[in-house]
């Protein structure tokens, strides 16, 4: 009589001892076989490097007599990193693009083979690098007032694979003046009130982590001279024909004391230039000849933060 016997999965290679029993008779015989090792194999694998956030992945070949069946695991230390199948002695295997650290990084690279085929191992090296995000910043309002406004920035910064944490600055002639963590990517920053009129250039400046690089943008915002308030009154309110009258004019403007002069035009032509004094200025009016309505043009001629202005002052002269 003929049986046919299937050897079990994993029986060790060379002579095995296998009993065997009749199912109707009872009796067994014992039956040595040998049993060939499976097929040996040699794994090789290449990687690019890569950047962190990007996927990666490593190119591996099974090398064996016949080809290689089976499936391919990529390990850190112990901790396994990812896993693919390894069909006609090739596999691609991808790696996620957040999975590992940055830095220089060995991998073990594992074979697994399928039945008659050798286990196998090899190791490989690249390089991983930290993103370089993209900061996006917007300032608003564009133009703000001397010593009154402030202007915010909101900022974005963004990596493709992932959302970069850490915080942001704002720097001006070097000088951080204003810094803000990020939350899910984003935040604002303030810039002002500032005490100087013209553009500002300001560097928003990401600062990085163990994943991202450092990187900024630059923004500008405009300063320019606040808008005064000018106040006129003479003395005494009743101006009468050949009579002097004094005449104040007070500037004022929001956060500031202006400074500078101010003048005081007649028909056309000036009649006194003063200096301001903690924004005040007084003039004496010249004997008005005849009676009527006179018209003063009164021009604050401006400083370094306030702007220049002019107002009109009208003053009934009557007659004695």
């Amino acid at each position: 009589a003929a049986v046919s016997v299937r050897i079990p999965s994993g029986t060790p290679s060379g002579d095995t001892a296998l009993t065997v029993t009749g199912l109707t008779t009872g009796t067994s015989v014992p039956v040595h076989v040998q049993v060939a090792p499976p097929a040996a194999t040699e794994v090789a694998a290449t990687a690019e490097d890569m950047v962190y956030g990007t996927d990666g992945s490593v190119s591996v070949t099974v090398t064996s007599e016949e080809p290689a069946q089976g499936s391919v695991e990529l390990y850190d230390g112990e901790t396994l990193v990812a896993s693919e199948t390894v069909t006609d002695g090739a596999a691609e295997v991808t790696i996620p693009g957040t999975a590992l650290e940055p830095g220089s990084r060995e991998l073990s690279v594992r074979f697994i083979g399928a039945e008659g085929f050798a286990n196998s191992a090899t190791t490989v090296e690249f390089e991983i690098a930290k993103a370089v995000p993209v900061l996006e910043a917007t300032v608003a309002p564009g133009t703000i007032v001397v010593a009154n406004d402030v202007a915010t920035v909101d900022v974005t910064v963004s990596a493709d694979g992932f959302t970069p944490a850490g915080s942001v600055g704002a720097f001006i002639g070097g000088f951080l003046v204003d810094a803000a963590d990020l939350a899910d990517g984003s935040t604002t920053l303030h810039l002002g009130p500032f005490d100087s009129v013209g553009t500002q250039d300001v560097e928003i400046r990401y600062f990085g982590n163990a994943h991202a690089e450092v990187v900024s943008e630059q923004v500008s915002v405009d300063v320019v001279k606040a808008t005064p308030t000018i106040r006129t009154k003479h003395v005494p309110s009743k101006v009468k024909v050949g009579k002097r009258a004094r005449f104040r004019v007070v500037v004022k403007a929001s956060n500031l004391t202006p400074t500078g002069r101010a003048q005081v035009s007649i028909r056309g032509e000036v009649y006194r230039i003063g200096k301001l004094v903690n924004g005040r200025v007084v003039f004496s009016l010249p004997r008005f000849a005849h009676p009527g309505r006179k018209v003063l043009k009164v021009t604050y001629l401006g400083d370094d933060k306030v702007a220049e202005r002019t107002v009109q002052h009208v003053i009934q002269v009557r007659r004695r």
